[in-house]
């Protein structure tokens, strides 16, 4: 309690100030322990030397927070960008010694470094090193296993710059957050690897059958995500220059700790006031999906209750919602998750097809998959975030301007030990682990319960559109009907075709290999972990297995098992392989878009708070779009 009461006035000093470390100084010492940090950070000694260290590491991540704000640099998943700035160092991201370049054959590999750090490549990495280190890749040379050598970086990785950068790489090896596979495939940038996707090397458990002993009966095609085979095969050719790499989940996060504390879950009578214990004892609602028992307990069931509870927040003197103000797509990614939850599966999987029939339209084609425009699913996003843009005390000034993805997740997380709470956040499952210093610093200062992965942050199940004024009831309702949206499509892994390494075809051998070995169960189980991304593979954590995992990841995990269907943004119809740049989630214009005298808007909130549109209403919105959709997608 010492250090806690005095990190209570501490808070809002500046990070820089000299009071700022005198009062965190005299909480420490007077808290006489040793102070250790997780996540691979060594432990610190007490006192004003660890304070000193401290104060230095603060100042970086305030120094780095302040340079990203200033260059506008986005998150990877959507565009790229902000570097993890809590990476443990494993000896595989150290470059190669001496004797290590005469004793073992390297593998140089090219890694995009943004929002999902690269602590899961190292663990990659050190764990195929140990894999193989008894392999001779090289007979006669006295070379026996691999040294991973990584290359971390994000501009030169980027499609454009990666044209340039790959003809002139020792890299073999690429794992890519941003690809058009298409035109990398096809200008012969990318080595063929359909033996590997083919191979049935897999055991029906996900295992590597030479280890377990039992018959190999599954290839990476074979594990694939639904669709991600179909679009990884060049062309319709049956060859295969690359697999998909990672998914992430865009979304609602609710602070669950603080909903427990506050009593924010709603009871059977209808009323909010419930807590976990509640929910344990079966005496809270049945959330969204209609069912007692599952992890959607005492949630709001409807979106008129959702507003609710957002009202009896405020007046509880929390402010519901904070956001990246810098980027659009994050806010996308939620308009995206509650279009998807109305429309179901089958009909909001149209938008990436562009061939079966919609409930409401009929018949989609490539010739008339405007038509989807129209889905009332859109109308019920517009709904949400007209609901939440008309009342300032619903979100945090920062989420209108201030706030970039750091800034608003060092926003969200401090909230409450500030003692000014924020609720909910809206952001990619990735935004752990692209904060893992402030949950480190937060640790430090005191609250154990904020070391990383400790806190209690849960996926929110979007409510169901029912009785909703001026949107058509949802019928996609129950756990079986339940959608979450992934994100990255277009991020994969690859073997160069086009590099300067003079050990090329040995290090293609060793590539395939790895390439393998990140493909069994164990390593997608500690991906997920270390990104709380998932790759675009079919596994699904036990739940001993997912005990590693985040809190925050736990639940999308459990979610997921208990019947939510996950999708992914697939370029499946024709038409938009052939017009990847128009089709381009990035911008997120397919989602939603609206074209304003001074250029495009690409999220409702950007809607609403526009100066020209005060006044509007969902309908005006709604019909906007779809003028501005069917002007950009003509072909």
């Amino acid at each position: 309690m010492i250090i806690r009461q005095y990190f209570s006035r501490a808070r809002g000093i500046p990070l820089f100030s000299a009071k700022r470390r005198e009062i965190v100084l005299k909480a420490k010492k007077k808290r006489g322990k040793k102070i250790r940090k997780k996540n691979g950070e060594s432990k610190n000694k007490e006192g004003e030397k660890s304070m000193i260290k401290l104060f230095k590491k603060l100042t970086a991540v305030t120094m780095a927070i302040a340079a990203t704000i200033t260059m506008a640099v986005s998150c990877g998943g959507g565009g790229g960008g902000g570097n993890s700035t809590q990476n443990p160092t494993s000896e595989s991201t150290k470059q190669p010694t001496s004797e290590e370049l005469a004793t073992k054959t390297t593998l140089n590999v090219a890694v995009f470094n943004a929002g999902l750090g690269t602590v899961y490549f190292d663990e990659m990495a050190k764990d195929f090193e140990e894999y193989v280190k008894d392999k001779e890749y090289e007979p006669g040379t006295g070379k026996k296993g691999v040294r991973v050598v990584p290359y971390k970086e994000k501009e030169k990785l980027k499609p454009g710059t990666l044209d340039t950068s790959m003809l002139t790489s020792e890299n073999v090896l690429y794992f890519l957050d941003q690809g058009n596979y298409a035109k990398y495939a096809g200008g012969n940038f990318l080595a063929e690897i359909t033996e590997t996707v083919n191979e049935k090397y897999l055991d029906e458990d996900g295992n590597i059958a030479k280890d377990t002993g039992k018959t190999g009966t599954k290839s990476i095609k074979d594990m694939m995500i639904d669709g991600y085979a179909e679009c990884f095969d060049y062309n319709g050719t049956g060859k295969y220059y690359a697999i998909p790499f990672w998914i992430s989940v865009p979304g609602i996060v609710y602070d669950a700790e603080l909903f427990d504390k506050k009593g924010y879950y709603y009871l059977e009578n209808g009323q909010i006031g419930g807590k976990q214990s509640d929910i344990t004892a079966g005496k809270c609602s049945a959330g969204p999906d209609g069912e007692k028992g599952t992890s959607d307990d005492g949630l709001p069931a409807t979106w008129n209750e959702f507003v609710s509870l957002m009202n009896y927040m405020v007046n509880d003197g929390v402010t519901p919602f904070t956001w990246d103000a810098a980027h659009e797509y994050q806010r996308s990614g939620v308009f995206t998750q509650i279009w998807a939850n109305y429309e179901g599966y089958d009909d909001f999987m149209l938008n990436y097809t562009f061939k079966g029939t919609d409930s409401e339209f009929g018949e989609i084609t490539e010739d008339n998959y405007q038509k989807l425009a129209g889905q009332q699913g859109r109308k019920a996003a517009i709904k949400a975030f007209y609901d939440i843009a008309k009342d300032t005390d619903f979100y945090s000034d920062k989420a209108v301007a201030g706030n970039d993805h750091l800034g608003a997740q060092e926003q969200y997380i401090t909230s409450t030990p500030d003692g000014k709470p924020i609720a909910m956040f809206m952001e990619q499952s990735y935004w752990e682990s692209e904060a893992r210093s402030v949950f480190g610093n937060l640790y430090d200062e005191g609250f154990d319960n904020y070391a990383y992965g400790e806190h209690d942050y849960r996926f929110m199940p979007i409510p169901n559109f029912t009785g909703v004024e001026g949107i058509a009831n949802q019928t996609n309702i129950g756990k079986d009907k339940r959608v979450i949206v992934g994100r990255g499509a277009d991020n994969y892994i690859c073997i160069s075709a086009r590099n300067k390494n003079a050990n090329y075809d040995v290090q293609v051998e060793v590539a395939k290999d790895f390439i393998k070995f990140i493909q069994q169960r164990e390593q997608l189980i500690n991906f997920t972990k270390n990104t709380g991304c998932f790759r675009s593979f079919k596994y699904t954590p036990s739940a001993t297995e997912a005990e590693g995992y985040t809190k925050y990841v736990q639940s999308i995990s459990k979610y997921i098992s208990e019947g939510a269907r996950l999708t992914s943004n697939l370029p499946l119809a024709a038409k938009r392989r052939a017009n990847e740049a128009l089709f381009d989630e990035s911008n997120n214009a397919f989602a939603f878009v609206v074209s304003t005298a001074t250029g495009k808007l690409y999220d409702p909130f950007s809607y609403f708070k526009y100066e020209s549109n005060k006044g509007k209403t969902v309908d005006n919105c709604f019909e906007e779009f779809k003028t501005s959709f069917n002007s950009q997608f003509k072909i």
